[in-house]
């Protein structure tokens, strides 16, 4: 009965240990994972930061992008052990109401910076207005100004 015992708990002790590295590796997935996909975030938002029209919006995007990514590694960092436990949730991931909130409205703020990246600067507009006349297949160019091409020798 003893040994029974013994038996069955030296094979519970292997499965553990085997269920233990899975969970590691699972973990380290994760982790790597997570990190990348912060990291991107990171990216994009400096990118954004760079493509802004105006100082303004690059510092208002910049910030925020650095803002959330600095409370995401802050808090990979506390998970890991290499930070004190200071109470800032993963953002976008952890549980919290109001910090999901204000995550979203940064966001919100950061897309909207890029949405004004992509309005035509002031030298975009005008040269979207210059007019190029084109010959095509011979036609004769299009007339300007109203007049048609027969009023021309006209006076």
């Amino acid at each position: 009965m003893v040994q029974t015992l013994i038996q069955a708990t030296g094979s519970n002790r292997s499965s553990e240990a085997r269920d233990g590295k899975a969970r590691g590796r699972a973990f380290i997935t994760l982790l790597f994972a997570v990190i990348a996909l912060f990291l991107l975030f990171l990216y994009a938002g400096t990118r954004i930061a760079q493509s802004s029209p105006d100082n303004f919006g690059t510092m208002v995007a910049g910030g925020c992008t650095i803002m959330i990514a600095f409370q995401a590694f802050l808090n990979i960092a506390m998970v890991i052990g290499w930070f004190p436990v200071v109470g800032k949730p993963l953002p976008f991931i952890s549980s919290g109401g109001s910090s999901l909130v204000a995550m979203l409205i940064m966001v919100g703020i950061i897309l909207s910076v890029s949405r004004g990246a992509e309005a035509p600067t002031i030298y975009d507009r005008r040269r979207a207005d210059l007019r190029v006349v084109r010959a095509t297949n011979g036609a004769p160019p299009p007339s300007r100004g109203g007049r048609s091409s027969s009023s021309r020798g006209r006076r």
